[in-house]
C-alpha cells in the first residue's frame, strides 16, 4: 500500500484537504489498547478498504512523547497520514497552558488539518467538573484548532462528564481503561467523524457492509428499518439491497427486499416488535396442540438473491445472525416425538446431511471445522445449545462456508417459504426440523442477519466477524441500542 500523498494548507481557515489513503492514531494506553481493547484496533477494523491504519501510541506515553514521535525524522513518512491523538490520562503535565502548547506544536508539525484530538478523561469515581481534565478541554476548546476537537462526551455514558462504570474494563479495580463497548461507540464515532469531514468517504449504510454484500435485515436500523409487525408475502427491507444490485446486475428495493414467509395455521403463533425493536417471534407449546404442521415467520433474502446464492454457492460466504431466545424448545412435541433436532435459527439446507450452512438448535455453526467447506464461525456467548443461563441474552453465532456439505438440492418456489432449501432465518418450527420442533419451538427475538460473498468482497471472514463483533458489542452492551430490551413473556402465550 502506497503512502498517501498530504498538501499544505492554512491550517486557519480550514481549507478542505484531498482524501488520503493512511490513518495514523497517537496517544497513551488509552489509545494503544490493554486487556484485549484496543481503541485503534477497533478505528481500523471499521476503515473502509483500502485505507490503512498505523497506531504509534504507546502505554505511558506522556504529550511529550507523543510529540516527539510526531517530530521524529524517522517518522517523516506519517506526516502526511490523517492522525488521531489521545493523550487519555495526560502523563507528565506541569500546566494546563504549556499542555495544550504541546499538543499545538505537534499538529502544527502535521502540515495539514486532517486530524483529532481527543481530551484526556477522568479515572472513574473521580469528579470531572473542576477537574486538570476539564480545564484542559476548556483550554483547548479556546483554540483556533477547536473545530478538529474529537468530544467523547457525545459517545461515552456519562453524566456531566463523570464516566459510567460500564464504559471501563474493570472498573473499580482499572479506573482507566474502557470497556469493549465504550472503545467500540468512540471508533464508531471517530469514522462518522472522519466522514462527515471528507477525509474517508462513506461506501455504505452499515459498517459491515462492502462490495459482496448481499443481505442485511436490522428491522431498527436508522437507515433501513421499518415499524410494526410484517405479514405473509410481506416484503421489508434489505439494507443492503444496493450492493446487491451492483453485484446481481438489476433489481431494485422491493426486488432485492426481504421476503417474509408467514405460517401460522393453528393460531399457534404471535409476533411482536420488543421494546428496542426485535422481531418476536412467540411460539405456542400447548400441551393441546398436536397438528403436525409448521408454524412461525421466515425471514429471506428476496428470490433474486436466493438465485445468486444458489448459483454461486462455491464462492466464499459469510452470514450470521443475532438474536436472543426467550423461551426454550421442549424436550418433546405434544405429540410425543422426541425433539433430538433443534429448531435452526438460520439456515441453507435441505436437511442436516445436504446444506450450505445450518445452526441446528442453536448449537456451533455447521458446517464443523472438520469439514472442507468451512472457513470459520463465531458463537457468542462461547457456549451452545439452549443452556437456561443463555435464556433471555443476546448471542450472535456466524458461519463461514463454501460449497455445499452433501448434494446441493434445486431450490423449490424461488427459495423462499418453509422446505424451500433457500437462505432463511427461521423463528419457529420448519423445514428439516419442523417433525421434531411442531408445539415444541423455541421463542425468539430476531435483531439481525447478514451474508456477504466473501470472494467478491476480497474479504476474509475474519475481517468480516471482526466487524459484526464489534458492532454486536456495541449495540448490546450499556448504552447499546438493543441494552435492556424486554418483550412480551411467551409464557402468556401457552
Amino acid at each position: 500500500m502506497s503512502i498517501g500523498a498530504g498538501v499544505g494548507l492554512n491550517l486557519q481557515t480550514g481549507v478542505k484537504p484531498i482524501r488520503v489513503n493512511n490513518i495514523r492514531t497517537e496517544g497513551d494506553s488509552l489509545m494503544a489498547g490493554a486487556y484485549g481493547v484496543s481503541l485503534h484496533a477497533y478505528i481500523n477494523t471499521l476503515l473502509p478498504p483500502p485505507l490503512n491504519l498505523t497506531n504509534a501510541a504507546t502505554g505511558g506515553s506522556t504529550m511529550d512523547n507523543i510529540k516527539d514521535r510526531i517530530f521524529d525524522i524517522n517518522n517523516a513518512q506519517y506526516l502526511s497520514h490523517t492522525t488521531i491523538i489521545w493523550d487519555g490520562s495526560q502523563n507528565g503535565i506541569t500546566s494546563v497552558i504549556s499542555y495544550v502548547d504541546i499538543v499545538e506544536e505537534a499538529i502544527v508539525k502535521l502540515g495539514h488539518g486532517r486530524y483529532l484530538v481527543i481530551p484526556p478523561i477522568t479515572p472513574y469515581g473521580t469528579s470531572y467538573s473542576g477537574s486538570e481534565a476539564e480545564a484542559i478541554r476548556i483550554e483547548m476548546q479556546s483554540r483556533w484548532w477547536a473545530s478538529n476537537i474529537f468530544d467523547w462526551h457525545e459517545h461515552l455514558i456519562n453524566t456531566n462528564g463523570d464516566i459510567a462504570q460500564s464504559e471501563f474494563h474493570d472498573a473499580p479495580t482499572d479506573v482507566w481503561h474502557l470497556s469493549r463497548g465504550g472503545a467500540a461507540r468512540l471508533a464508531l464515532g471517530i469514522i462518522t467523524r472522519l466522514e462527515n469531514k471528507g477525509w474517508i468517504t462513506k461506501t455504505s449504510s452499515d459498517p459491515i457492509m462492502a462490495n459482496g454484500s448481499t443481505w442485511l435485515f436490522d428491522p431498527s436500523h436508522s437507515e433501513g428499518g421499518f415499524t410494526g409487525t410484517p405479514n405473509d408475502s410481506d416484503i421489508v427491507p434489505n439494507i443492503a439491497w444496493q450492493k446487491a444490485a451492483s453485484i446481481i446486475g438489476t433489481g431494485n428495493a422491493t426486488s432485492l427486499g426481504t421476503y417474509i414467509s408467514k405460517i401460522d395455521t393453528a393460531s399457534d403463533l404471535l409476533v411482536e416488535r420488543s421494546t428496542k425493536g426485535g422481531l418476536h417471534a412467540i411460539l405456542s407449546q400447548d400441551s393441546d396442540y398436536v397438528g403436525g404442521s409448521s408454524q412461525g415467520i421466515m425471514l429471506q433474502p428476496n428470490a433474486a438473491i436466493q438465485q445468486y446464492l444458489d448459483n454461486n454457492t462455491d464462492d466464499d460466504w459469510y452470514f450470521s445472525v443475532w438474536f436472543t431466545v426467550t423461551r426454550n424448545p421442549l424436550s418433546q412435541t405434544p405429540g410425543g416425538v422426541n425433539n433430538v433436532a433443534p429448531q435452526s435459527v438460520l439456515h441453507k439446507a435441505q436437511n442436516t446431511g445436504n446444506y450450505l450452512c445450518h445452526m441446528q438448535g442453536v448449537w456451533t455453526p455447521t458446517p464443523p471445522s472438520s469439514s472442507n467447506n468451512y472457513i470459520g464461525k463465531i458463537t457468542l456467548p462461547n457456549s451452545n445449545g439452549y443452556e437456561a443461563a443463555q435464556l433471555g441474552s443476546p448471542r450472535l453465532r456466524a458461519i463461514g462456508t463454501t460449497g455445499y456439505s452433501g448434494t446441493q438440492p434445486a431450490m423449490n418456489n424461488s427459495g423462499l417459504g418453509n422446505g424451500s432449501n433457500g437462505l432463511k432465518v427461521l423463528l419457529g418450527s420448519g423445514d428439516a426440523w419442523g417433525y421434531f420442533n411442531n408445539g415444541a419451538a423455541p421463542s425468539i427475538i430476531a435483531y439481525r442477519a447478514y451474508a456477504e460473498n466473501l470472494t467478491v468482497s476480497a474479504r476474509s471472514f475474519a475481517d468480516v466477524a471482526a466487524i459484526d463483533q464489534l458492532l454486536y458489542n456495541e449495540a448490546f452492551d450499556e448504552g447499546g441500542r438493543f441494552y435492556g430490551d424486554s418483550w412480551a413473556d411467551p409464557a402468556s402465550f401457552v
